[in-house]
């Protein structure tokens, strides 16, 4: 469903992929730094993504202190490819909301 170039730079990249999951820091993320991030964040997931995407969403909607969530019912890993239109609007409206506040 990805556009031909798009599918063309992952194909191309491939091969980093091995060494980036050997990167001992890979999945190391400063909580402490996050607990103390003063600005909004927009925490969004396809409701078909892996399960483990919605564990790290969990930790860091439990982390964070100003959070907004969205699920993107049917989508994958990529929302902002296959459910464009309301991707759009997802991320318009938080900075609109973001910008009030």
């Amino acid at each position: 469903q990805l556009p031909e170039a798009l599918r063309t730079t992952f194909v191309r990249n491939a091969a980093t992929y091995p060494e980036e999951q050997r990167d001992p820091e890979s999945r190391w993320v400063d909580l402490e730094a996050l607990r103390r991030f003063e600005r909004p964040v927009l925490l969004t997931q396809g409701g078909s993504s892996p399960t483990w995407f919605g564990a790290v969403i969990e930790r860091l909607a439990e982390v964070l202190p100003t959070v907004s969530r969205h699920l993107y019912r049917g989508a994958g890993h990529m929302p902002q490819g296959t459910h464009a239109d309301e991707y759009v609007d997802v991320v318009r409206g938080f900075l609109h909301e973001a910008a009030e506040g």
